[in-house]
């Protein structure tokens, strides 16, 4: 489950005979149809050909892989998508990508068992797809996997303001006009990664008075009726305090407390008396030093969002429903 397996397609690193210029050594993608020979998909190859004149060997194999598991994904979904139009297809493309298709029972009715990818993972692989197909619509007039459609008003502000964000980084951002950009902000792709985006609402910021917080952590959170208790534990709700302290020292949202790991909070190796804590993307977020393979007990450098399913068939609290859930 590390890595997908190639039932249906291969990429081999091979010499190509191209007439009328030099032989160059591609990334072929072939196509595997058993009990036959394994085919090379020639559009790709004209494709890379095309293309690829100035590109490095790494966007080859890139391309090959997006492509590739775009083919296995048709394979393995042959019966229920023959019925689907292409940007149908092409959506259910994404959807496995950045979310996977195991479920948290282990069970895959694919037979693909894809682990869920990075939100920008996923977005370079689709890109790449998408990249193929304009090129077989402009060169031999197929249908687009992901045509463009007429941008809403509230997607053309976001594009106004990501170009808003990225132009005074930008090293030639004063030579930036506006008018360069009018015709892409008017459009988009049907198709596009848009699961797990955080966003950020403007709004007035609330904040509690710095001077009355030691009342609330030791007489807002005293246990009713054991005030007297000399074991701390009993006599205040310890999970609750130090929840508010990472709200309020911390600048922690109300939510973000709940996806802690017992292994994000720990001694601070440089002051002994103090504590560390280490607060990590509930889905995206390295996952914890105990995920580790056990043949060969080597830690596995996997997210959190795979981690929980794989060790515990869980999910993280901002993908599930109901009492779990946190934002």
């Amino acid at each position: 489950m590390r890595k997908e397996i190639g039932r249906h397609h291969t990429v081999i690193f091979t010499l190509v005979r191209n007439p009328g210029a030099p032989d160059r050594r591609l990334h072929v993608l072939y196509l595997l149809q058993p009990p036959g020979p394994p085919t090379p998909l020639i559009a790709m190859v004209d494709y890379i050909i095309d293309a690829g004149r100035t590109r490095a060997l790494a966007w080859q194999r890139h391309t090959a892989r997006a492509v590739g598991l775009l083919v296995e994904f048709l394979a393995a979904n042959a019966a229920r998508l023959k019925d689907q139009g292409n940007p149908r297809v092409f959506a259910l493309f994404a959807e496995a990508l950045v979310a996977g298709t195991v479920d948290l029972d282990g069970c895959d009715p694919t037979g693909l068992f894809w682990e869920p990818k990075s939100v920008s993972r996923a977005r370079q692989l689709l890109g790449a797809a998408t990249a193929f197909s304009d090129w077989l619509e402009n060169r031999h007039g197929v249908r687009p996997l992901n045509p463009v459609r007429e941008a809403t008003i509230a997607e053309q502000i976001a594009y106004w303001r990501r170009l808003d964000r990225r132009k005074p980084h930008a090293l030639l951002g004063y030579a930036a006009y506006r008018s360069d950009h009018q015709a892409r902000a008017q459009v988009v792709r049907t198709v596009d990664i848009r699961r797990k985006s955080t966003t950020a609402i403007g709004r007035e910021v609330k904040a509690f008075p710095s001077d009355r917080i030691w009342d609330l952590l030791f007489t807002g959170f005293a246990a009713p009726g054991k005030q007297r208790s000399s074991v701390v534990y009993e006599r205040l709700s310890l999970k609750d305090i130090l929840i508010t302290i990472l709200l309020h020292g911390g600048g922690l949202r109300e939510s973000e407390p709940f996806h802690l790991f017992v292994s994000d909070v720990g001694v601070d190796p440089q002051n002994p008396n103090s504590a560390v804590v280490r607060l990590y993307h509930p889905e995206q977020g390295a996952a914890p030093p105990d995920y580790v393979d056990p043949l060969s007990d080597r830690s596995i450098a996997g997210d959190r969002e795979e981690y929980l399913r794989v060790r515990w068939r869980m999910e993280p609290r901002t993908l599930t429903e109901g009492r779990f859930k946190a934002g």
